[in-house]
């Protein structure tokens, strides 16, 4: 039970008296005990349900020590396949193997020396190249981006030593995306303004890792790169631009329609995420207005 809410909240550290604060779970009643027994390293964890812990955290022996880094801290098995693809689809590397076996044939056909040399040269230059851009990256340690607060890149994110679940957000601007995201993460709110997409990462449980994209809402290029390639897909909507405007705009609905369209179209032709959920947030502004019934039934006709 305590792994399950720990999901749901997707807390690194588990401060468990803050979640309860800002999420509806079902935590553990006072008095109750909870003993879990990690089925990937045995850890055996007992936790007492009291609200006068509140800086209790989920143990850190949750981790499995034994997992590390492949050797030399790369996918050397990874190595040939994209050796093989960048050198027979990268324009550079065909051009010269083209001129490598041009020379080749000369060689073969009049015997010079100098062709032979020459294609064998065009041919070594061919491959040096190809290995040199499919050489694996270094692999970045898990353990010491998750629960750091530190930011990775996209294009990092396969870099990772350890694999992790990709939970994209995505939505309009100031819909809420970056507040959803520090209460995720367990970090400080109020941060600023999102202007380019970000990964962070949070752990699940034992040797489950989630990583959490997010990037600018006024940019529909970011919101797509988000979106690319995750395997759930997190949708913000909401009534009004503002933080503490209850009146329902007509104009940030129309907004929302467009981009829900655009996002439609770009899933289309992209790997689909394994669910996609649809948020209407803020509901502490709209929840007690008049329209409110008619602001679900928009959203529900979406």
């Amino acid at each position: 039970m305590l792994v399950e809410a720990m999901e749901k909240v997707g807390r690194t550290r588990g401060n468990l008296d803050s979640a309860r604060e800002r999420a509806d779970i079902p935590w553990l009643p006072e008095g109750a005990t909870l003993e879990l027994e990690c089925t990937w390293c045995g850890v055996h964890l007992a936790w007492a349900g009291c609200s006068a812990k509140p800086n209790a955290r989920l143990s850190a022996a949750m981790y499995n020590p034994m997992r590390r880094a492949p050797r030399w801290n790369r996918r050397w098995r990874a190595w040939p396949r994209r050796l093989g693809g960048v050198l027979f689809s990268d324009l550079a590397s065909i051009v010269t193997l083209g001129m490598a076996a041009i020379s080749v044939f000369l060689f073969l056909r009049s015997g010079e020396l100098l062709a032979g040399v020459l294609g064998a040269g065009l041919l070594l230059v061919a491959v040096t190249y190809a290995a040199w851009r499919s050489f694996p990256n270094a692999l970045i340690k898990t353990d010491d981006v998750v629960g750091q607060g530190i930011t990775i890149a996209l294009e990092d994110l396969p870099n990772l030593d350890r694999p992790a679940i990709r939970l994209g957000i995505v939505g309009a601007g100031q819909s809420g995306k970056t507040t959803f995201r520090d209460l995720l993460l367990d970090t400080a709110i109020d941060a600023p303004k999102t202007t380019a997409v970000g990964v962070r990462l949070t752990l699940l449980g034992p040797e489950r890792f989630c990583a959490v994209i997010d990037g600018d809402g006024a940019l529909f290029a970011q919101q797509f790169d988000v979106s690319t390639d995750v395997d759930f897909l997190l949708v913000f909507l909401d009534h009004n631009d503002g933080s503490n405007h209850p009146e329902i705009s007509e104009g940030r609905k129309s907004t929302h329609e467009h981009f829900l369209a655009q996002l439609r179209a770009h899933l289309s032709g992209a790997r689909s995420p394994k669910r996609i959920h649809f948020t209407l947030n803020k509901r502490d502004l709209w929840g007690g207005i008049d329209s409110a019934d008619l602001l679900r039934d928009w959203f529900c006709s979406l």
